[in-house]
């Protein structure tokens, strides 16, 4: 891990540090795999049910194991709107939000926000070149706490980069043993503040381990079951795309056990639809459901049609052209490839 640097130094500002957005979503993309490894190897309760079903819009769906919402990754790039527009002429950059709106987002935001008002406050302040000044007026605003992340934030952000890459969840079959690992090597680096810096990110793991008792509910008693678990988290509505009727509904979805049968999974199904959407947001759900059956069986003709002519190509090299020039046939083959995804594809 690279060495922090002390309580208000500052990391030399190049041109790579400028590009700290784009830094940051570098991160949150990491982050975003470790969403993924973090489920990947645990049991796997509600995958092995959902086939061939096709989402709604939006919907998170249960065939993917990563039935987290994808809200909190890819909202996390936003710029925060209370530090104000940036504004950007030629090669000037100017903050036009106030100083004390600036310094309430530091010292109050947490998550998302936090991670904004950081990135926005030294891409600002390289760009005018003046992050010095910037750091020397908001010590006297920002708690002490605050202060250390901000002023240590590039550093401590590379080598949470670096941990990021180098960390191997795989060894661990638990789920639990792997969030808390991420956990405990975020506190290593951002210290006290990792809690409230991947706010969104820790509700969304603990969120994401408590659901999986619903795995064990009946169907008649899975409805009571989550909206008993949405209740708890209703905090966190937000950060878990559960905040509107229709998130609510897809992380239900989501959520329904791989045991149930397919009757069982429709009236489950049916009676969340009933509870959180209109009647034209479910015509829309079926509507986009017949759509991607549509495609998706589209793709298996595809591919067992496409499977057939390889295997017919290969009796003919075998048979009636295994003496053709191997620069020929390849390009008879490719060619007769090209004239079956054209006929396939054809409107």
């Amino acid at each position: 891990m690279a060495a922090l640097q002390p309580v208000g130094s500052l990391p030399g500002i190049g041109g790579d540090q400028v590009m700290g957005r784009v830094s940051l979503i570098a991160m949150l993309a990491a982050l975003a795999g470790i969403f993924w490894v973090l489920e990947s190897g645990g049991d796997n309760h509600s995958a092995a049910a959902r086939g061939s079903e096709a989402p709604a819009p939006g919907e998170v769906t249960a065939g993917d194991e990563r039935d987290l919402p994808v809200t909190v990754t890819t909202q996390s790039v936003a710029t925060t709107p209370t530090l104000g527009q940036i504004q950007v002429t030629g090669s000037q950059l100017s903050v036009s939000a106030s100083f004390e709106a600036q310094s309430k987002t530091l010292n109050q935001a947490s998550g998302r926000e936090l991670r904004d008002a950081l990135e926005t406050f030294w891409l600002a302040c390289s760009q005018q070149g003046n992050c010095s000044e910037h750091l020397a007026v908001l010590k006297e605003a920002l708690s002490a706490e605050r202060y250390a992340l901000l002023a240590d934030y590039l550093v401590r952000k590379d080598a949470w980069q670096q941990i990021l890459g180098e960390l191997d969840l795989a060894q661990n079959p638990e789920i639990a043993e792997r969030v808390e690992i991420v956990k405990t090597q975020a506190r290593m680096v951002w210290g006290a503040e990792a809690d409230e810096l991947f706010a969104d990110e820790f509700a969304l793991y603990d969120f994401k381990l408590e659901s999986r008792a619903l795995a064990d509910s009946s169907p008649e008693a899975f409805i009571d079951s989550y909206l008993q678990l949405v209740d708890r988290w209703q905090s966190h509505s937000d950060a878990l795309a559960i905040e509107s009727n229709t998130g609510l509904y897809e992380q239900a979805v989501a959520l329904i056990p791989a045991h149930y049968t397919a009757l069982q999974r429709q009236e489950v199904t049916a009676q969340l639809a009933q509870l959180y959407l209109s009647e034209s947001e479910q015509v829309a759900i079926a509507q986009r459901r017949q759509e991607v059956a549509q495609q998706t069986q589209q793709v298996r003709d595809y591919q067992s049609e496409l499977s057939q002519l390889k295997q017919e190509l290969a009796d003919q090299r075998a048979t009636t052209y295994a003496s053709m020039p191997e620069v020929q046939w390849q390009s008879y083959s490719q060619q007769q490839i090209a004239d079956f995804r054209q006929a396939f594809f054809a409107p």
